[in-house]
């Protein structure tokens, strides 16, 4: 006769297989998730970014957005800032000055440390190269398109060190050694952040939600067979003896089973969300503004052309009288183009100038 299957050695067998295989795995994702509610991965905030940049010198300002853009080979999208003591516009990761319309080509490892010393004055005197990257080290993974990077230490007891992008002459990252430390116990080791496997994007993506994929399977055939072998109170054998008792199971393996009934749901639903948030299969719907969306706020596009050099200034100027602006940027809201300016002391408030007056 042809054996039959049995589905419940099957359900057994593959729990067990996987809880050996992917244990220490989903102890880790646990571990270090905790750590992530106290510790993020190291960075420069919206706020900080803010406050360590220069204010806004009008007076440079003598190329328009439209003249800018044609330099750097953009349509839409700029900053106004300052670099040192001149300002540039920035599209994305290109920079161009504001007073000779002329593109920013890289940075000296002399520049980059004025770079850094704006970013931190106060460590001026201490600032040290490291090292130009021309690819992310550890914490620079979501700042690829900056590269090439400046490392640069600025000398305290933190160990803090800036990258500055050869590209847009701007910080874009800030660690220190407890920033670092926290990250590799967190978010690195959370999501298998780990620099070699992350660079290939697609193998690291695949790797996750798949792994994620056997973590759900492996507490729900748990649950599946700790309710399947739960039961109200009755005569249980153990070792030659008779006991009272919800479960066939005793000492460390009772225990695994009613702690397996209490916290496998949530454990389930921790590695299903983690998957998720990696939007695998694209199961979501994006939430970035579609463009019938964006149309209706803006009631047309945004033209740099009516836009000169002198309404830019006349706008900073405006901007600036109510605090220190750090940041102008141009957007269109029904029909008619702002400048938007941020800037302020511990805040990163906007305010909003009509180009037209």
């Amino acid at each position: 006769m042809k054996a039959r299957l049995d589905w419940r050695k099957v359900l057994v067998y593959s729990h067990r297989r996987m809880g050996i295989a992917g244990g220490l795995l989903i102890l880790m994702w646990f571990a270090s998730g905790i750590v992530m509610i106290y510790h993020r991965m190291p960075e420069v905030g919206a706020v900080e970014r803010l406050e360590r940049l220069r204010p806004i010198d009008p007076s440079g300002i003598r190329v328009s957005p439209s003249e800018a853009a044609a330099e750097a080979g953009a349509s839409l999208g700029f900053s106004l800032t300052m670099l040192g003591e001149r300002p540039v516009y920035r599209f994305g990761t290109r920079t161009v000055f504001a007073d000779t319309g002329a593109a920013l080509d890289g940075l000296s490892s002399a520049g980059a440390l004025d770079v850094a010393g704006d970013f931190a004055p106060d460590r001026r005197a201490t600032l040290s190269y490291d090292a130009l990257l021309t690819e992310p080290d550890q914490w620079t993974l979501q700042s690829r398109g900056f590269l090439p990077l400046h490392r640069i230490g600025l000398g305290d007891q933190e160990d803090t060190r800036v990258y500055v992008s050869d590209r847009s002459g701007e910080v874009v990252m800030r660690t220190t050694r407890s920033g670092r430390n926290w990250g590799y116990a967190g978010a690195v080791l959370y999501w298998l952040y780990f620099t070699p496997f992350r660079t290939h994007a697609t193998l690291w993506a695949q790797t996750i939600i798949w792994l994620s994929i056997a973590g759900c399977l492996l507490t729900l055939s748990g649950l599946l067979w700790g309710l399947m072998r739960f039961s109200p109170p009755r005569q249980h054998r153990t070792r030659g003896q008779r006991r009272l008792s919800m479960s066939p199971y005793s000492g460390l393996l009772g225990w695994h089973h009613y702690a397996g009934l209490v916290f496998g749901f949530f454990s389930f639903t921790w590695m299903l969300s983690g998957g998720l948030s990696l939007e695998p299969w694209s199961w979501h719907p994006g939430t970035a503004p579609t463009g019938v969306q964006r149309e209706a706020f803006s009631l047309g596009p945004l033209v740099l052309e009516g836009i000169s050099a002198g309404q830019v200034r006349e706008g900073v100027a405006a901007l600036a009288a109510a605090g220190p602006l750090r940041e102008l940027e141009i957007v269109r809201f029904r029909g008619e183009p702002y400048l938007v300016g941020r800037g302020g002391q511990g805040s990163a408030e906007t305010r909003l100038v009509d180009c037209n007056g």
